[in-house]
This record gives structure tokens, C-alpha cells and sequence, in this order.
């Protein structure tokens, strides 16, 4: 047997607060860090790209090229 302190209906209606251990990030923060992460961490716009190797220039300008 499960302990639940609200009703479905409460639970519904419930707004988190920061002392609650339920918050959750928001969800276009989670979007964004998903994004970085398949990205890793590459800016992907068509100008960062190397016509050399066509890899996508890391922040300190390096890219695949030998």
C-alpha cells in the first residue's frame, strides 16, 4: 500500500513550491540541454562549418582538418 498525501484531485491542481522535493526542471531547459548534448556542444549554423573536412569548427576554431 502506497502513502499518498493528496487526493487525484489535488494533485491535479497541486503547484510546486521550492522546498518541494518534486520540482522539476522546465521543460524547455531540458529541451536545451538535450540539444547541447546531441549537438556536443558545437555550433551547428551553416557559417561554422569547415568546407575543408565539413566537420563543424569546435569553440576554439579546430576542426578536423590535418
Amino acid at each position: 500500500m502506497t502513502f499518498r498525501p493528496y487526493s487525484a484531485s489535488q494533485e491535479m491542481n497541486y503547484e510546486s513550491c521550492l522546498c518541494d522535493s518534486r520540482n522539476k526542471p522546465p521543460g524547455w531547459l531540458l529541451d536545451k540541454l538535450a540539444e547541447e548534448k546531441l549537438k556536443g556542444g558545437y555550433n551547428t549554423r551553416k557559417d561554422n562549418l569547415c568546407t575543408g573536412c565539413y566537420q563543424y569548427k569546435s569553440v576554439n576554431g579546430s576542426c578536423g582538418c590535418p
